[in-house]
């Protein structure tokens, strides 16, 4: 077999195995001796391997032809009066013969790591060190490196969540043992008290050459380059290294340089793992800028041409929408525009409305008792004049603003008194036609829009006519506005109107805060920031918040939202949540269960899960394991955290 460096020639961690007694492992090229005491054992974290103590040797075999190869494997025990053999290669799977090498990576209660090389059934040759220079713990997980050719063998072994060793702890020359070897686990111990366990087995092959070092570099993020002096990478991105020492330089777009020293050591295999640190991003411009943009009103911008307030309020758009992934020079342009947006807000032409101001004041004045005594034509134009004046819009020119005010003093003026006639008995203001009222933006103090009142075609007048009070009136949600005649008007009337949450405005509501996206009372969304205090133990972001009254759908979790939560144990993702931002749960070390009920994710940025807990496991709806496994591959979370339904 032509092994190329690095290439992976076989893996097993039992997760497709039928947990229980050894049954099916035969399909993957196992062969057991004593196979009824090894199982596949379900816990919590995934199936394992058990190799079960009868007081004599458990062997599982996988026979193979791997010259030059390299094996790594997770590996615990329960009990120290128990060892575990891993042997490969060897004429052992050749024909059987007793002239093979045996590597001991756990011999807890017979003396520590050991190569050990048997000639015709008797042990000589042996190497390796003691349990007093690497003292070795019982149900701990420990990783184990084996490394072999046709004339070196080599053994390590650390804790699985440590940082490998540089050098072999053990390593001989086996010259004389040709051929290849596969897998062999041998288990001794005392029955019934002890077991060994095995998980994420990996062989590859590796270059023969001790002089030449395949370099393999891992970096965060994904797509940054790396260089070394003076040298080319292979199709796959990795080099090959002579002895000697180098330096590399690892640069992505956004991310500050990092340049360091690689020493090679005539090791089969390196891998380094970098992680770039972003540029800095300053957004204290923007922000300010979107707050002093925040404070325009929707009526001061009425006073814009409109023009220039649709760029104004595009430009606000985008700059609270902006990604709170942006680099800088994304942040930049957006505060240019922003900033460019409101120094580019123009003023209509003044028009001078006062006289017309000053008429429709004295016309409403006039009370419905009072139209009585005038004749009804002389009444109709004054009203019709009267609501004119009052419709004229806000953009009129002068020549109808002085048009309107001719119109309606003369209508004024023209008022015709009739014969006397009986006095008018006050009118039930529930035969007032009271117009509507526009949705309202929460300002944090009480709003009291003004409404437009008429008895047919006559327009009231507030304090003349009726009364305001109003309720409700400070917090989004709905409000009332209470109307009560005066007069020649009796009664009260009762009108409601919304109180909409400010888009882009943070609000806090239990022990979290969120940031409004969508102001819509019908179609509101939100995106949650963070908890208000880090010392919680378990979180939830719900499907909906209510702010006021209303209640909006929770839809984005915030960049960095329960980032360093040392606490935090479980966080449970209820169904509307369609992003979760960078860096969301990173460095919530305690962090074991996520649970996501949304179905319609369809986003999740870099390092959401990074450094969360190694076992933590992510329940996902059955109907998206699939499509979520990949969304959420390489996250930041370990390797061994799982995605399941």
């Amino acid at each position: 077999m032509d092994l190329q460096p690095g290439e992976l020639v076989f893996e097993d961690n039992f997760d497709v195995y039928d947990a229980g007694t050894f049954t099916d492992l035969d399909t993957k090229g196992y062969t057991a001796i004593n196979g009824e005491s090894i199982e596949i054992e379900e816990q919590e974290s995934g199936k394992l391997l058990k190799l079960n103590g009868i007081g004599q040797d458990v062997r599982l075999m996988h026979k193979a032809d791997w010259p030059s190869t390299v094996m790594t494997f997770d590996y615990k025990f329960q009990n120290p009066l128990g060892g575990l053999e891993g042997l490969y290669p060897s004429n052992y799977f050749q024909n059987l013969s007793p002239d093979s090498m045996y590597a001991y990576p756990m011999l807890p209660g017979w003396g520590g790591i050991l190569l050990q090389q048997n000639v015709n059934g008797n042990a000589n040759n042996i190497t390796g060190i003691s349990n007093d220079v690497y003292p070795l713990q019982a149900d701990t997980w420990y990783k184990v490196k084996m490394q072999t050719s046709d004339d070196h063998m080599a053994i390590k072994i650390w804790t699985r969540d440590a940082e490998e060793p540089e050098n072999w702890m053990a390593e001989r020359d086996v010259s004389g043992l040709s051929g290849g070897g596969g897998l062999y686990f041998s288990f001794s111990g005392k029955a019934g008290e002890n077991a060994a366990y095995i998980d994420n087995v990996e062989v590859r092959g590796f270059e023969t050459s001790s002089e030449v070092t395949r370099v393999i570099f891992e970096a965060d993020p994904q797509d940054a380059t790396v260089s070394i002096t003076d040298s080319q990478p292979e199709a796959d991105g990795s080099y090959l290294l002579q002895r000697g020492s180098y330096t590399y330089t690892v640069s992505a777009e956004g991310y500050m340089d990092l340049t360091g020293t690689l020493e090679v050591n005539g090791d089969i295999t390196k891998s380094i793992y970098t992680a770039l640190q972003r540029k800095p991003v300053s957004r204290e411009q923007l922000d300010q800028l979107i707050e002093q943009a925040c404070a325009i009103t929707d009526a001061e911008l009425k006073k814009y041409t409109d023009d220039s307030a649709k760029a104004f309020k595009n430009a606000l758009e985008a700059a609270v929408r902006l990604s709170e992934d942006a680099f800088q020079p994304e942040v930049d342009a957006a505060a240019e525009a922003l900033d460019a947006a409101i120094k580019g807000l123009t003023a209509k032409p003044p028009v001078y409305r006062d006289q017309l101001n000053v008429l429709i004041q004295n016309a409403r004045a006039v009370t419905a008792a009072q139209l009585l005594l005038y004749t009804d034509e002389s009444v109709r134009v004054f009203k019709n004049a009267l609501e004119a004046a009052v419709r004229l819009s806000e953009n009129a020119s002068q020549a109808e603003v002085d048009a309107a005010a001719r119109a309606l003093d003369a209508a004024i003026k023209g008022l015709t008194k009739k014969p006397e006639t009986n006095v008018q008995q006050p009118i039930d203001v529930s035969k007032l036609s009271i117009g509507s009222i526009a949705r309202q933006t929460h300002t944090g103090r009480s709003i009291k829009p003004s409404v437009t009142v008429r008895y047919g075609s006559k327009v009231l007048r507030a304090g003349t006519d009726y009364t305001l009070t109003y309720k409700n009136n400070v917090n989004p949600g709905k409000a009332q506005l209470i109307l009560t005649g005066k007069g020649g008007y009796k009664g009260s009337i009762t009108k409601t109107f919304v109180i909409a949450a400010k888009k882009g405005k943070i609000y806090t509501v239990g022990d979290y805060q969120y940031r409004v996206l969508n102001s819509s009372v019908k179609s509101g969304t939100v995106r949650f920031l963070k908890p208000v205090k880090k010392s919680l133990k378990k979180a939830r972001v719900l499907s909906t918040v209510k702010i006021g009254n209303y209640s909006y759908k929770v839809t984005e979790i915030g960049k960095e939202a329960f980032k360093n939560n040392k606490k935090l144990t479980s966080v449970i993702i209820d169904k509307n949540v369609k992003v979760i931002h960078s860096y969301a749960f990173s460095g919530a070390k305690q962090l074991k269960s996520i649970t996501v009920k949304s179905k319609v994710l369809n986003k999740v940025y870099k390092n959401t899960f990074k450094n969360i807990h190694k076992r933590a496991v992510i329940r996902v709806p059955s109907s998206k394991l699939r499509a979520y496994k990949k969304l959420m591959a390489n996250k930041g979370q370990s390797k061994t955290v799982v995605i399941r339904k």
